[in-house]
């Protein structure tokens, strides 16, 4: 197939879009049996380029992708909730990026493969935060501490 088409397949999955040497390629528009939808950009038959991903669960995904991975800047919007705003490798949390929760906590940092790592500052609704280093998800290293009250505690994590 080569120009714009639509394909349906047996299980009620379909993608509607432009098409080159028989796959998926340019803009196009893809539906899955459980509901989940991509919607964007497509080279050789892969999500490649901007596109709004929609999964079933209500867990969504805005921003770049390369070879069907999430990959580059993009906002992801959890279902539980959570939102996160900021770079991506191989559809992994990774680089500098901004997470908030609905119950107004936040964290803005570096992230590598999904937990946070390098420096970062973790607030807390009720006014405590952290600021330093990260490594696997959890406070390592050199950091400040403030409690609700305003006292400071400078020090080194484990």
């Amino acid at each position: 197939a080569h120009g714009s088409g639509k394909f349906l397949h047996s299980d009620g999955s379909s993608y509607d879009g432009q098409w080159k040497e028989d796959m998926k390629s340019g803009e196009g528009f893809e539906t899955w049996s459980d509901g989940s939808t991509f919607k964007g950009e497509y080279r050789d038959g892969k999500k490649h380029g901007n596109g709004v991903f929609q999964s079933a669960d209500s867990s969504s995904f805005s921003g770049q992708f390369v070879n069907d991975n999430m990959d580059g800047e993009g906002k992801y919007t959890f279902a539980d909730g959570r939102v996160y705003v900021g770079g991506w490798q191989d559809s992994q949390m990774n680089g500098f990026g901004r997470m908030r929760w609905p119950d107004g906590r936040w964290y803005e940092g570096g992230y590598v493969g999904d937990r946070k790592s390098g420096e970062g500052t973790f607030r807390w609704p009720d006014g405590r935060s952290y600021s330093g280093q990260w490594m696997a998800g959890k406070q390592d290293g050199v950091g400040r501490y403030l409690d609700s009250e305003g006292a400071l505690k400078t020090g080194e994590w484990q």
